[in-house]
């Protein structure tokens, strides 16, 4: 519920700010609820297959170099298609008129919230739990038991406040360079351009965790945004070329 809660503030906030004409309200709900119930049990099967299993337990390498490599492939590449794999649905089958690229990259916004609910109640039971230590390990000392809370609570607002925003983002960009592959061709070039760069994006967030003191993460996510606003910004500047 409070997952869900963040994410609603996030979609609130970005459909006064940003939503186009072209976004339709059945859409909007499908893109937001549609990457936990459709496409997230299909990027889970992929876990099973060797390659990208491999990558995942790659991640958690100490190294930064494999790390990074195994966060890309083992991680954001497939749940950038994830989220992305919901405008694929949308535009197939619900999306009836022609749509600017800019609704494309809002109905991303509204998929990465989506996913962020996911996220971030996987989180809450899995890596957050195991901060908390068994009562007997703290049983009497009241200091390391208020600074495990702090941390605790910390993680968990973290998770829940940030990331959802952070998927929106990086959804959008994959949106746009989706929503340009539907009006000017180039189709996989354009859509494997829309997972690269936010899957780049993506794995530098991830792996920056124990690196740089937290600065490396917070340039990345600056980084992100700022990419973002350029696209959305850009947006006919760079259809103009495509037309040429």
């Amino acid at each position: 519920s409070i997952a869900l809660y963040f994410s609603a503030l996030w979609a609130f906030f970005f459909n006064s700010l940003v939503k186009p004409e072209g976004a339709l309200t059945k859409n909007i709900f499908i893109c937001f609820f549609g990457t936990g119930i459709v496409s997230m049990p299909i990027m889970l099967g992929f876990y099973e297959i060797g390659f990208f299993g491999e990558m995942a337990a790659q991640s958690d390498s100490n190294e930064f170099v494999s790390r990074y490599i195994g966060m890309f492939f083992g991680v954001a590449i497939l749940e950038e298609a994830c989220k992305l794999f919901v405008l694929i649905i949308v535009w197939k089958w619900f999306q009836k008129d022609r749509c600017s690229i800019q609704t494309f990259m809002f109905y991303g916004l509204m998929s990465g919230l989506g996913f962020g609910i996911y996220e971030g109640v996987a989180y809450q039971t899995g890596a957050n739990l195991s901060w908390i230590p068994d009562t007997e390990e703290v049983s009497g000392n009241s200091e390391t038991l208020r600074e495990l809370t702090h941390q605790t609570y910390i993680a968990n607002v973290w998770r829940l406040t940030t990331l959802p925003f952070l998927h929106a983002i990086w959804c959008a960009i994959a949106g746009m360079f989706f929503g340009l592959s539907t009006v000017y061709g180039y189709r996989w070039l354009l859509i494997g351009t829309g997972l690269v760069v936010p899957a780049l994006l993506h794995a530098g967030h991830n792996s920056l965790n124990d690196f740089m003191d937290g600065w490396g993460i917070a340039l990345v996510d600056i980084l992100s945004v700022v990419v973002l606003m350029v696209y959305w910004r850009e947006q006919q500047a760079i259809e103009k070329t495509l037309r040429s």
